[in-house]
């Protein structure tokens, strides 16, 4: 018996309205891992707030067990870039999840 695996970058993009739909089983995901305060970007794209017991590598991690919860992919930014110089729009107007 084999499994069919699809890669992350195989997966489907996140819309908003899958990812509002599971806010709260995100929003517990990412609290285990050491990240809070999520906001849709755009597209596939949430963003995160760090916290002081975040996870090594705990944004990844996070996009990578919400795209296969979900069965879609998820990219995940940390809100430290949102102080780089030609930040992309719809990461500066993230609405909470």
């Amino acid at each position: 018996m084999t499994t069919d695996f699809v890669a992350y970058d195989d997966l489907p993009r996140a819309d908003e309205e899958s990812l509002r739909a599971r806010a709260s089983e995100l929003i517990a995901l990412a609290e285990g891992l050491g990240l809070t305060n999520l906001r849709y970007a755009s597209s596939n794209r949430i963003v995160v707030t760090l916290t002081e017991h975040v996870e090594t590598l705990g944004e990844y991690r996070f996009a990578e067990k919400a795209s296969y919860l979900l069965g879609l992919q998820v990219r995940v930014y940390d809100d430290a870039v949102l102080r780089n110089p030609g930040v992309s729009p719809d990461l500066l107007a993230a609405t909470p999840l």
